[in-house]
C-alpha cells in the first residue's frame, strides 16, 4: 500500500499546521478506483468529525505535520473551542 511507503499507518496522529491543538487520527486507508491513495481520519476525541485526504496532502508538511501522542493536548484542553 502506498501510504505505508509514505510512512503513514493506522493510528498515526497528524495536525493541521494552522490548528496544531486539534489532532487527527488515521482510521483507514481507502481503496477507490481513483489512482490517488486516500486516508480517512477522525478528530481525536471527536469521532463524529471525519475527513478524507489524499496521502499526498497529508504528507505535505506545509499543510499537516505528524504529532506524537506525548505532544497531544490533554482531553480537557482539546474539548475547548
Amino acid at each position: 500500500m502506498v501510504a505505508i511507503k509514505e510512512g503513514i499507518k493506522l493510528g498515526d496522529h497528524f495536525a493541521k499546521v494552522d490548528a496544531p491543538t486539534k489532532p487527527w487520527v488515521v482510521m483507514r486507508f481507502l481503496t477507490m478506483t481513483n489512482p490517488i491513495p486516500h486516508v480517512q481520519l477522525h478528530q481525536k476525541g471527536k469521532s463524529n468529525r471525519q475527513i478524507t485526504l489524499s496521502v499526498a496532502a497529508l504528507s505535505d508538511k506545509r499543510l499537516y505535520r505528524r504529532v506524537d501522542e506525548a505532544e497531544l493536548p490533554s482531553p480537557s484542553r482539546s474539548d475547548s473551542p
